[in-house]
């Protein structure tokens, strides 16, 4: 009987370790949808503060993109957003070719100095900021939110399979 529960508690052990290691090992990774075919997470981070500037990079046809991303941050999470045509900024859209053609292919970048959009087209721009929000805490899609909100990080590399 003592050798069964000997057995029994190195069983829960081994579970409980196995567990806990899978649980470590999941929180590093990058939930969104679509799965960006790359990832890769890195040290530190990005604070959006109760002021926010958005850089459409010279491109006027992105004031649309930068209008909706605008929206949704100053009506969720109740932050001062401002759109710039060029100049630094804290998140910044760019048309751009990239190596991968694909239509909807964008490069979402997140430094602890800015978060940065790349595509080939407006397509890719927009699936870009369908990522970043994802991304962000659920809380800034809500009334109820923090004024500082911190995201690692994080560099995505998608074109939605």
């Amino acid at each position: 009987m003592k050798n069964i529960s000997y057995k029994l508690l190195l069983l829960f052990f081994l579970f409980s370790v196995s567990t806990c290691k899978l649980h470590a090992s999941n929180s590093d990774r990058i939930f969104i949808i679509p799965t960006p075919r790359q990832t890769e997470i890195g040290k530190g981070y990005f604070s959006l503060k109760q002021k926010v500037s958005i850089s459409v990079s010279n491109n006027k046809s992105l004031y649309g993109a930068a209008d909706y991303l605008k929206a949704k941050l100053e009506n969720g999470a109740g932050l001062k957003c401002s759109i710039k045509e060029k100049g630094k900024a804290d998140i910044v859209f760019k048309i751009m070719k990239l190596k991968d053609e694909t239509p909807g292919a964008y490069i979402l970048a997140v430094t602890n100095k800015q978060i940065t959009i790349t595509s080939n087209n407006y397509q890719g721009l927009i699936s870009g900021i369908s990522s970043l929000r994802q991304l962000l805490p659920p809380e800034i899609e809500s009334e109820f939110c923090k004024n500082d909100t911190d995201r690692k990080s994080t560099r995505l590399n998608s074109s939605h399979e």
